[in-house]
């Protein structure tokens, strides 16, 4: 078998780096959602959290109330 010199193809590349973008959106997905309920109010209702940062207004919205 012959080597390749330490060049390594794009597709190998693409290969290893599927794998570890699965495991990031798998671990921030949670972690975002833990986070926008932490930084939410309590409420009496249903859910029991008022959110404190609302994105359906966009992010013009969400970047006037984060000021």
């Amino acid at each position: 078998m012959a080597n390749r010199s330490s060049g390594h193809s794009p597709l190998r590349w693409l290969v290893v780096a599927i794998p570890y973008l699965w495991l990031i959106v798998l671990f921030l997905v949670p972690f975002l959602i833990v986070v926008k309920i932490s930084l939410s109010t309590t409420a009496i209702s249903m859910p029991p959290y008022s959110p404190a940062l609302d994105v359906s207004g966009g992010i013009g919205a969400l970047w006037e109330q984060i000021k």
